[in-house]
C-alpha cells in the first residue's frame, strides 16, 4: 500500500535530522521502500517537505516516526495513484464495491 507523508522539521532540529536521513536506508525495515521524497524550499525557519513510500506492513509507519523521534513531525496518510483512485470512485458510485 502506498502512504504519502508530510514532515515538518524545525531548524533546530535539522542536524539531526539530516543524520537520521543519511543512516535510514540501512535502518529502514525491509518491507518498507521508498517510492519518493521531496522538500520545499525557502520554508523559513521550518522544512517542509513530503515522503512517498510502500509498504506492506503497518508497523513500518510507527518505525518510521519512532527513528525520527522528535526531530521530525510527520503526518502519514494512506495514498492512491490518480488513476486508480478515479476509477476505484467510479466502481463505488456505481454500486460496484
Amino acid at each position: 500500500m502506498l502512504f504519502l507523508a508530510t514532515y515538518e522539521i524545525p531548524i533546530e532540529h535539522l542536524d539531526a535530522a539530516i543524520a537520521k536521513r543519511l543512516e535510514w536506508d540501512v535502518a529502514a525495515p525491509e518491507t518498507m521502500k521508498l517510492v519518493g521524497e521531496w522538500v520545499a524550499h525557502g520554508s523559513g525557519s521550518i522544512v517542509r517537505g513530503v515522503v512517498v513510500f510502500e509498504t506492506t506492513d503497518p508497523a513500518d509507519i510507527q518505525a518510521l516516526i519512532l527513528y525520527y523521534g522528535k526531530a521530525v513531525t510527520f503526518d502519514v496518510r494512506p495514498a492512491s495513484d490518480v488513476p486508480a483512485a478515479l476509477a476505484r470512485t467510479r466502481a463505488v458510485l456505481d454500486g460496484e464495491r
